[in-house]
């Protein structure tokens, strides 16, 4: 199942990266928590940090996207963690009204179950987010 796992996150981020956000309703389960890191809670104006259901979720990318002129992802490494899946991506985009290009560094977990993603959460910090796959830090 941890395989799985791994192919449906990749997966999903292979959509996230051709700009699809909207491609994870394929991968979420209709009830999934959804939560921000702290930097990501900075750029959407310190609006809530988790949001719940597929309907949430949208929101919680509608909030997010309209920040930026541009914006999309791409996943670095994507690591098992039995029920959990932890990935390491780098996010790409331009600030709305801004001539500034930026990349970043994000790490994020996903709970999985039964083929569904049940739990979101992104951190900004490596050895955070692989304690909370399970995975012991400096994992490569």
């Amino acid at each position: 199942m941890s395989e799985e796992n791994v192919e449906a996150i990749r997966w999903l981020y292979e959509q996230f990266a051709k700009g699809d956000f909207w491609a994870a309703r394929e991968v979420l389960d209709p009830n999934i928590e959804w939560e921000w890191s702290a930097s990501m809670m900075e750029v959407v104006g310190g609006r809530r940090s988790t949001y719940t259901g597929l309907d949430g979720v949208e929101a919680a990318m509608r909030d997010w996207l309209q920040a930026w002129d541009w914006f999309w992802v791409e996943a670095d490494e994507v690591l098992p963690a039995g029920e959990k899946v932890m990935g390491s991506i780098r996010r790409h985009g331009r600030p709305r009204g801004s001539d500034l290009e930026l990349v970043s560094t994000q790490f994020d977990v996903w709970t999985m179950r039964d083929g569904k993603a049940v739990h979101y959460r992104a951190y900004d910090d490596r050895d955070e987010a692989l304690a909370a796959a399970g995975l012991p830090a400096g994992e490569n």
